[in-house]
């Protein structure tokens, strides 16, 4: 196993230097997003976060942060129908078993058993992109700091801001 000894923390100005192994490399936890996620579809993603963000600044719309998941990726499909999801998983080149995999793993670490139905490409499809939209937030320091508060218009243009960084 190969790892790779530098201070990340410093380098990329995270505030700690969580790591983990990836493909025998030891990486910062902030990379793990982009294994995960081909480039077209990490800038659809943060394209859509940004967008609903913005949404919520256009309409005045106040949300504790820590319910600004919900809201972005939670309150509606992100795909709908059968088809449009399959066709979804060919146009960014996702390995269906990896995505199936991801959930699995998800579900069973965080609700303590696998619910989604992965039988219905629909379903399978936006509990991933619930997945990566939950992966996507967690870059923001701003949103971390504001956890337990109601998030104003400048929060929501600091988050913005450092989505749009990244």
């Amino acid at each position: 196993m190969y790892y790779y000894n530098s201070n990340w923390s410093e380098h990329y100005n995270l505030k700690s230097q969580t790591t983990l192994v990836v493909d025998n490399y030891n990486v910062p936890s902030i990379f793990k997003i982009k294994k995960n996620m081909t480039d077209k579809l990490e800038k659809e993603l943060y394209d859509f976060t940004i967008e609903k963000l913005t949404e919520f600044i256009d309409y005045e719309q106040e949300h504790y942060a820590c319910d600004l998941h919900h809201y972005i990726f939670n309150e509606d499909y992100y795909i709908i129908g059968h088809y449009n999801s399959r066709e979804w998983l060919k146009k960014h080149d996702l390995d269906v078993f990896e995505v199936i995999e991801k959930i699995k793993e998800y579900e069973e670490d965080t609700l303590g058993q696998l619910l989604t139905d992965l039988s219905s490409p629909e379903r399978v499809v936006n509990m991933y992109v619930y997945i990566l939209g939950e992966e996507i937030l967690n870059e923001s320091d701003h949103l971390q700091e504001i956890w337990d508060n109601e998030c104003t218009i400048k929060d929501y243009e600091k988050i913005i801001n450092e989505l749009s960084w990244i």
